[in-house]
């Protein structure tokens, strides 16, 4: 019956053509969906395999970084230990008569545990020299701090801890056994001897903590000179000394160690701080007595010159450019 009607067949194929084209459609957008959902789950997963491998590639750096801090600090020991070597093959005169270096530096290990305190204490008191380092080195695995006079290596362990990559020097062959025995990097050494092989612009940062007491006028010049020398653009430089401002300090506890030569008043290196080229040059008063009290400072200057400060640091920076020292200045107006 339905054929017999004009155009009803027609109808009815288009109509069924329809449907089925809807039906294919609408299978078409389920395999769309299907797709994006496949490929949304495969962009998640590459990135995620891009993330595992930048955090791959970070650490890995960071390994080659240490495992070259490690090889440089060996090629230096080993370049140490062939001049001490060389020294020793070399025609010499007669030994000179036996002297007392051994013992002296087992008294002054001693001496220091007694007078200093103990590594924990020196550690919670170095702590605050950390936020200088951080932004110093803001990536531990860009550059080193190198520690003069480190003694036993409190602060070494310390920067140890935190992740910073760190060696220091000693001429007391006890300490620094104490400190190798602790599993830190240091050379046993002579620091203007070590300071003299390094290139130009080489640690990040120079430490020196109740040493520069230690130095007379020439070799205190020596040190500053060189350390402007040797520290890399932006290098941070860190003197710790006791205070003589604090009268407890500069009449009494400074003369308990026989090897100080003098106290050094905070204006003093701070000026020659400046002399040799340092920038952002500042005077940290640091370990007051529990009897001080800093809201009385202005109404009783007594009271910060027996209880202030025990020790200062100076901290001071090299510029990322070349800025002349005073003794480039002095030079150039001749």
């Amino acid at each position: 019956m339905i054929q017999r009607l004009p155009g009803i067949r027609d109808l009815f194929n288009l109509t069924w053509a329809l449907l089925t084209i809807q039906g294919r459609l609408y299978r078409l957008q389920l395999a769309i969906q299907e797709t994006q959902v496949g490929l949304k789950q495969l962009e998640q997963g590459m990135r995620e395999r891009q993330r595992l491998a930048e955090q791959g590639s970070m650490v890995l750096d960071r390994r080659c970084a240490a495992l070259q801090f490690d090889q440089d600090f060996m090629r230096r020991e080993i370049e140490l230990l062939e001049s001490r070597f060389a020294a020793i093959q070399a025609p010499v005169a007669p030994p000179p008569p036996p002297t007392i270096g051994a013992q002296r530096d087992d008294w002054y290990m001693e001496f220091e545990e007694t007078h200093r305190g103990s590594p924990q204490d020196i550690r919670t008191r170095q702590c605050v020299y950390l936020p200088f380092v951080r932004e110093a080195i803001p990536d531990p695995s860009a550059g080193h701090v190198l520690d003069l006079g480190c003694g036993r290596g409190d602060w070494l362990a310390l920067l140890d801890g935190e992740g910073f990559q760190a060696r220091g020097v000693d001429s007391n062959a006890t300490l620094v056994g104490v400190a190798r025995r602790a599993g830190l990097r240091v050379h046993h050494a002579d620091l203007f001897e070590y300071l003299a092989s390094l290139g130009d612009r080489t640690p990040a940062a120079i430490t020196a903590f109740q040493l520069v007491e230690h130095l007379p006028l020439d070799s205190l010049l020596v040190l500053f000179s060189e350390a402007r020398r040797v520290l890399r653009p932006g290098g941070l430089l860190i003197l710790e000394t006791p205070n003589p401002e604090n009268l407890q300090v500069g009449a009494y506890s400074f003369w308990m160690d026989p090897t100080h030569v003098r106290p050094l008043p905070p204006p003093l290196l701070h000026q020659l701080a400046r002399h040799f080229g340092f920038i952002d040059v500042r005077i940290e008063r640091l370990n007051p007595w529990p009897q001080y009290r800093e809201d009385a400072e202005s109404a009783d200057p007594l009271n910060r010159l027996l209880y202030g400060g025990q020790d200062y640091a100076l901290i001071a920076r090299v510029p990322f450019y070349p800025v002349p020292s005073q003794t480039e200045y002095a030079s150039s107006d001749d």
